[in-house]
C-alpha cells in the first residue's frame, strides 16, 4: 500500500525503438514532477509536499510492459510508443487489465485514425511526437504525464477507498449502511439476518423492514433531519415491534456531504437488547439488594416479638413459654439461614428440584400468621407445586395473608385457588376501591403498615415477572390475582407408550429475514438446526421448526446437546403449536443461549407470547418435553431422562393435528445459532 501513502512514481515506456525509449525515460528522470497525491491528509502524514522523484522503466514490447505493470505497484503511467507492432491492442489489453491507469499514446507521426482508435480503446492522451526524437526535451509529454500520475492517484485512491469499504461492509458483521438524498440505500454491510446488500439498494426503510408503521414514521423522520438539516444523531436508542421482544437498536447517523451539499447519510445500527437486558436486571438485582433489609426485618418480627412476649414466663418455669421461646428461636436460626442462601445469590435463590408443594407451605405459611378465628380454604389439587423458592415465595403469602387478616379482621376467610396462568388469593372482607388499587402496590416500606406489605407483594412478583392486579373477589372482598406464574396442579408425566411421528417438515414462522435450516444425520441419529429469527416474546413469533403431526395426547421430547448462540436469549428447544402460522397458540421449553431454562407460551390464537425463566442455580437441564392432554400443555426438564420435573402447566388452544417438534431462534439480527438435539422423538400416546 505505498502507493497509497507515497502516490504512483513509476512510468513504463514501450517504444519500438530504444533509441526512443531511452529517450523519454531519460526526460522523464530529469524532469520535475509535482506531487501527485491527490489526499491533503495523506501528503501531510506521509511529507509527500516536495516534488518526489519519478522513476522510467523502458519495454521493448508491450508484453514485456504488461509483465512490469504486473510486478511493480508504484506505477501510475503506461506511454506506449506507436511504432509497436500493434499500439491499440497494447492500449486496449493495459486499460483491461489495469482500468484505473493512464495509457498515453506517443506517436512518431500524426495519425487522425490511429488517435480516433486509441481513445476508443480507452487511451488517456494522444500525442504526436516533436521532431528528432533523440534531442526534443518531450515537454508536452511530461506535462501529459504528469497530468496522468495525479488522475491515477485520485483513480487508485477511490478504488483502494470502495475496496477496504467494502472489505468492511462484506466482513466485519457490523451494521453500516450509506444512503442517498432521498433516504434510499446505496450501500449496505453484508449481515446475516439483515436484509441483503443487493435487495436493499434503492429502497427506504419503509420498503425493506416490517416494523410497525410508528417506528418506520420514526427513522424516515430521523433520516430527513439528518440529511435536510445536516444535523447528526448520535446513539439514539430505539426499540422496533412491541416493547415487550425487546428488540432494541443503537443508531447512529451523520451526514453524508460533498463539499457544502448533503448527499445522503452514513449510518449504522447496533443490536443492543442484551446490552439492554443486562442493565435492566442489574437495576433489579440492585432494587432487590436495596430492599433486602427491609426483607429481613419484616420476616423476623414475627419470631421475635414472640420470643421477646415469652422469654419472662419461660424463665419462670412455665414449660409451654419456653417451648414457644425455642420455635421461635429455631425459626429466626431457619430465616438467617435462608436469608443467606438468598445474599449468596444476589437474591435470586435457585428454586429447589421438583419446586414448591403448595398446600403443605400455605398451610405453614398461614400457621404463622393467622389468628384461631381466620379460615384458610385452598382450592389447589394436592401435588400442586409451584416452580419457586420458599424464600422468595413466603414474603409473599404471608403479606398477602397479614393484609387479609388486618382489613377483614381475625374472624376472615382466606381462599387460595389456580387461574389459567397462575393463582389467586381472596378474602370476604370489603372490597377494595379501583382508585386505591395502584396506589397500595406502590406503597415504599416506610409507608403505613398495610401498604408496605402490598408493596413487598408487588416486589416479590415483579422479581419473578409475574403479572399483579388487584380485583374483587367472588365473595366481594379482595382478590389478589397473579398471572404468567409457573404452576402446575398435575405434575406427573402420561402414563403408556404410543405410535412415533417422524419429524418430516421444516421451515421457518414469521418474517425471518435469513432462512433457517434443518438437517438430520441418520448415522447418529442427530438432528441440527441453524436458525435466525428475532424472539419467542410478544407479538413477536420467529423461528426455525422442525416437526411431526400429531394427534390427541402426545409428548416431544429430545436432549439439547450442543447450542451455539449468539446471544443470552437466544433460544433452543421442544415445540406444540396449532400450526405453523406466527400468530398460533403454542407451548414450549427449552435453554437460553446463557444456560438456562424458558418456558414460552401464547394460550390463544394471536394473544402476545409470555416467557418465564428459571433459577435453576448450578443446574443445567439437557433433556425437555411438552405433553399435551386435552387443552392442557405441560413443559417438562430433566438432568438425566430418569426423573421428569413440570416446571409449567397451562392450558391451550389447540385442535388436532398439532405440530409437535424442534424449534430454535437466535434473536440477534446479524446472527445464526446452530442446535443439536438427539434422542429426538414426537408419539402419539395410547393414553391412560
Amino acid at each position: 500500500m505505498s502507493k497509497y501513502l507515497h502516490g504512483p512514481s513509476t512510468v513504463v515506456i514501450a517504444a519500438g525503438e530504444d533509441e526512443v525509449g531511452a529517450a523519454v525515460a531519460n526526460a522523464v528522470e530529469r524532469w520535475s514532477f509535482p506531487s501527485p497525491v491527490t489526499s491533503d491528509v495523506v501528503r501531510a502524514a506521509a511529507a509527500t509536499d516536495t516534488d518526489p522523484a519519478v522513476e522510467a522503466a523502458a519495454a521493448a514490447d508491450c508484453a514485456s510492459a504488461l509483465d512490469r505493470l504486473a510486478d511493480d505497484e508504484s506505477v501510475g503511467c503506461l506511454v506506449v510508443d506507436d511504432v509497436l507492432a500493434d499500439p491499440v491492442g497494447c492500449v486496449a489489453a493495459a486499460v483491461d487489465e489495469y482500468p484505473d491507469l493512464p495509457v498515453v499514446v506517443y506517436a512518431a507521426d500524426g495519425d487522425e485514425s490511429l488517435a480516433s482508435a486509441a481513445t476508443r480503446a480507452g487511451a488517456f492522451a494522444y500525442l504526436p511526437q516533436p521532431g528528432g526524437p533523440a534531442v526534443s526535451t518531450h515537454e508536452e509529454l511530461l506535462e501529459t504525464v504528469a497530468e496522468a500520475l495525479t488522475t491515477h492517484d485520485r483513480r487508485y485512491r477511490a478504488a483502494t477507498d470502495r475496496d477496504m469499504l467494502d472489505a468492511i461492509l462484506s466482513e466485519l458483521e457490523l451494521p453500516i449502511y450509506v444512503k442517498d438524498e432521498r433516504a434510499r440505500h446505496l450501500k449496505m454491510a453484508d449481515v446475516h439476518g439483515a436484509p441483503g446488500p443487493v435487495e436493499a439498494v434503492g429502497k427506504t426503510d419503509w420498503e425493506l423492514y416490517s416494523w410497525d408503521e410508528a417506528a418506520k414514521v420514526e427513522a424516515l423522520g430521523d433520516d430527513r433531519l439528518v440529511i435536510d438539516e445536516g444535523e447528526a444523531i448520535r446513539d439514539r436508542e430505539e426499540c422496533h415491534g412491541p416493547p415487550e421482544a425487546g428488540r432494541w437498536l443503537r443508531t447512529t447517523k451523520v451526514p453524508w456531504r460533498d463539499g457544502d451539499r448533503t448527499r445522503g447519510l452514513v449510518g449504522v445500527t447496533l443490536d443492543v437488547s442484551d446490552e439492554k437486558r443486562q442493565i435492566r436486571d442489574l437495576r433489579a438485582q440492585n432494587r432487590r439488594l436495596d430492599d433486602f433489609t427491609s426483607f429481613v426485618a419484616h420476616d423476623l418480627r414475627n419470631p421475635l416479638h414472640v420470643a421477646m412476649a415469652y422469654q419472662e414466663f419461660a424463665r419462670e418455669g412455665d414449660p409451654e413459654a419456653a417451648e414457644r421461646v425455642s420455635d421461635a428461636l429455631d425459626r429466626m436460626a431457619e430465616l438467617v439461614e435462608d436469608v443467606s442462601e438468598l445474599a449468596a445469590s444476589s437474591g435470586t435463590a435457585p428454586a429447589p428440584v421438583g419446586g414448591v408443594a403448595v398446600g403443605s407451605f400455605l398451610q405453614v405459611v398461614w400457621d404463622e400468621v393467622a389468628t384461631a378465628a381466620a379460615t384458610l380454604e385452598v382450592a389447589l389439587p394436592a401435588e400442586t407445586v409451584l416452580y419457586t423458592n420458599r424464600l422468595q415465595l413466603k414474603p409473599l403469602f404471608e403479606n398477602c395473608f397479614e393484609h387479609c387478616l388486618e382489613r377483614t379482621g381475625p374472624g376472615v376467610t382466606v381462599h387460595v385457588g389456580a387461574t389459567d396462568d397462575g393463582f389467586f388469593v381472596a378474602d370476604d372482607g370489603p372490597a377494595v376501591p379501583a382508585a386505591e388499587r395502584e396506589e397500595l402496590l406502590d406503597a415504599g416500606y416506610d409507608t403505613a403498615a398495610t401498604g408496605a406489605d402490598l408493596a413487598i407483594v408487588s416486589e416479590v412478583a415483579d422479581t419473578h415477572g409475574w403479572d399483579l392486579r388487584i380485583d374483587e373477589s367472588r365473595d366481594g372482598g379482595a382478590r389478589f390475582e397473579f398471572g404468567n406464574v409457573l404452576l402446575v396442579t398435575d405434575p406427573d408425566p402420561l402414563p403408556g407408550t404410543g405410535t412415533p411421528r417422524p419429524l418430516t417438515t421444516g421451515r421457518d414462522v414469521g418474517q425471518v429475514l435469513n432462512a433457517g435450516e434443518s438437517a438430520h444425520d441418520e448415522s447418529v441419529d442427530r438432528w441440527t438446526l441453524r436458525a435466525a429469527g428475532d424472539n419467542l416474546l410478544g407479538r413477536v413469533n420467529e423461528c426455525h421448526f422442525r416437526w411431526a403431526s400429531i394427534r390427541g395426547p402426545c409428548r416431544v421430547e429430545a436432549r439439547l446437546d450442543e447450542f451455539d448462540a449468539p446471544a443470552d436469549r437466544s433460544k433452543a428447544g421442544v415445540m406444540l403449536r396449532d400450526d405453523t402460522g406466527e400468530s398460533a397458540t403454542f407451548g414450549y421449553v427449552g435453554r437460553t443461549g446463557d444456560g438456562r431454562t424458558e418456558v414460552c407460551w401464547r394460550t390463544a390464537d394471536g394473544e402476545p407470547t409470555r416467557a418465564q425463566l428459571l433459577e435453576s442455580g448450578e443446574r443445567n437441564f439437557e433433556w425437555f418435553a411438552v405433553e399435551r392432554t386435552g387443552d392442557r400443555v405441560t413443559a417438562f426438564v430433566s438432568a438425566d431422562r430418569e426423573e421428569w420435573h413440570a416446571v409449567d402447566q397451562r392450558s391451550a388452544d389447540l385442535d388436532d393435528p398439532v405440530c409437535g417438534g424442534l424449534a430454535a431462534c437466535s434473536t440477534m439480527i446479524g446472527a445464526y445459532c446452530e442446535a443439536t438435539f438427539d434422542h429426538v422423538s414426537a408419539v402419539e400416546l395410547d393414553g391412560e
